[in-house]
């Protein structure tokens, strides 16, 4: 794959509302699935399907440990600069503040 699709795969995936309420709390570490779930009050299918989007551009990783996965965005991706400088334009949105507010909330019992 050449650089401009690589790009505009990357643009893509981050180009939905829900994917990048997901990627913002991932800019913090390394995030179990139920964590995004309660955390952004989505629903673990809807979480899935974003984040296998995500996965597939390779905007973030994941890593298993036993039956819990774990999310954290790929440092090596074009797209962690990306997610970070518009994670400050928009960290004073209320949305974006609840956000941050339930995740805290949140903590998964291994």
């Amino acid at each position: 794959m050449n650089r401009v699709d690589y790009y505009t795969n990357v643009m893509k995936a981050l180009a939905n509302r829900n994917r990048l309420r997901i990627a913002f709390p991932l800019l913090e570490g390394t995030i179990c699935e139920c964590e995004l779930v309660s955390g952004l009050k989505i629903s673990q299918p809807l979480a899935a399907q974003h984040l296998k989007k995500l996965i597939i551009a390779g905007v973030v990783k994941v890593a298993v440990k036993g039956k819990w996965r774990y999310f954290y965005l790929n440092a090596d991706s074009v797209a962690y600069d990306f997610v970070k400088g518009l994670y400050e334009k928009v960290a004073d949105e209320q949305i974006i503040k609840n956000d941050a507010a339930n995740a805290a909330a949140v903590k998964c019992k291994i």
